[in-house]
């Protein structure tokens, strides 16, 4: 295939994305001139309801003015050039070392992409979230936030791209399984340091103060059994008047951080409340795990469900898993509206819930995954990809069989 035919395919699909995208979040602008709906006129105040309304309102023409942007941006990059005389001009430095090279590159482009970005950040965060009441960043904050993420993305950027570039030059034919090793251990890394180590960059982290709240905490977390090891308050309210919550830590070492615009706005009791609620589903495993795969067209036997379909232990590209095969061990075909589920065989990960029933698999055909699709748009007013609209034609599927 000729270059030229390849740079019009990808402009043809870069455009055919942006035009999908503006025409979907067209239809859902059109749906915010409605009124409260009836069920819940006596729950959300009018004036309430017309300022979120306004407020997703000016997202919209605000994502709007940023996409269109973003288009032109790279189509003047394809038109003209621009990655390769980029590369060029890199390598003029006589950078004889590809990783370095490669390093250079990329840094290159988050930086430009950073300096055409940012006008449209502050206009979000010091505009739109500033009329709507909920911006509380200055531009100090917003500046020494960008110097911070800089300096995480040339040292933790900077070593996943190294690694991934020595794994490719060492391990040609199975970089990608020593890299994937690699990530998962860094990912489990994050997960038990991210607040001791990446949060305090950007935010004061304290732990809660003794009193009625963190008592009421710990003596509903001890009777339940929940291994909860501390409690921290975040300084959201710098940035933000939105509140968040979130569970931090992994195995028997869990760690709280309340937004202090949480504790401020709510209660000792709904806090506990709302604790308790989601403990609640943790200690209980009522979070019911349910994977769906990609069942192909309705009257095709093509599939790419090797989980929900009998497939038996097969190896693919290297990695022991369940594989659609053959009798005689050969791969089989796939076909799936989704090209990001379009595969023979799954993660190690989804093998081993699926032997050790912690999770149940089923399918989804194409064209029950595009109905969802519809309905979903229509109704809450998202765009999903054709990954979770799988997912979610599952979920209209046994919702009316589910407790209320």
């Amino acid at each position: 295939m000729e270059s030229n035919t390849i740079l019009f395919i990808i402009i043809f699909i870069l455009f055919f994305d942006y035009l999908l995208n503006s025409v979907l979040s067209f239809l859902n602008y059109k749906s915010l001139s409605e009124p409260v709906p009836k069920e819940l006129s006596s729950i959300y105040k009018e004036s309430d309801y017309q300022k979120s309304q306004d407020y997703n309102k000016s997202i919209y023409w605000f994502s709007l003015i940023s996409s269109s942007f973003s288009f032109l941006i790279l189509i003047l990059i394809f038109k003209y050039e621009l990655l390769g005389k980029l590369d060029y001009a890199l390598r003029s430095f006589s950078i004889e070392n590809e990783i370095s090279l490669s390093l250079l590159f990329f840094g290159s482009i988050y930086f430009i992409n950073e300096a055409l970005t940012t006008p449209f950040q502050l206009y979000r965060n010091f505009v739109i979230e500033e009329k709507f009441g909920f911006n509380k960043m200055n531009l100090k904050t917003f500046f020494l936030d960008k110097i911070k993420s800089y300096f995480l993305v040339i040292i933790i950027g900077g070593l996943l791209i190294t690694i991934l570039l020595i794994s490719i030059i060492y391990f040609s034919n199975n970089f990608w399984i020593y890299f994937w090793i690699f990530m998962s251990l860094f990912t489990v890394f994050i997960n038990l340091f991210y607040t001791s180590l990446i949060l305090p960059i950007f935010n004061k982290l304290k732990q809660l103060e003794d009193g009625s709240l963190k008592d009421k905490i710990y003596n509903y977390a001890k009777s339940v059994k929940f291994p909860l090891s501390n409690i921290f308050v975040i300084d959201g309210s710098k940035r933000s008047s939105k509140a968040n919550a979130f569970f931090s830590g992994l195995g028997k070492s869990k760690k709280i951080v309340l937004y202090d615009t949480l504790i401020k706005n709510y209660s000792d009791e709904e806090l506990v409340s709302v604790l308790a609620h989601e403990v609640g589903h943790y200690k209980k495993k009522h979070i019911e795990l349910i994977g769906v795969e990609a069942g192909g067209p309705k009257n095709s036997k093509l599939h790419a469900a090797p989980l929900s379909q009998g497939a038996k232990l097969g190896i693919l590209h290297g990695a022991a898993s369940y594989v659609c095969q053959n009798k005689e061990g050969q791969i089989n075909e796939t076909e799936s509206v989704s090209a990001g589920l379009d595969y023979p065989g799954v993660s190690p990960m989804h093998c081993f819930l699926k032997d050790s029933k912690r999770a149940r698999y089923t399918f989804a055909t194409d064209e029950e995954a595009l109905k969802a699709y519809q309905l979903v748009t229509k109704l809450e007013k998202i765009n999903p990809s054709l990954e979770p609209s799988h997912a979610f034609a599952e979920a209209i599927k046994i919702a009316p069989k589910l407790k209320k």
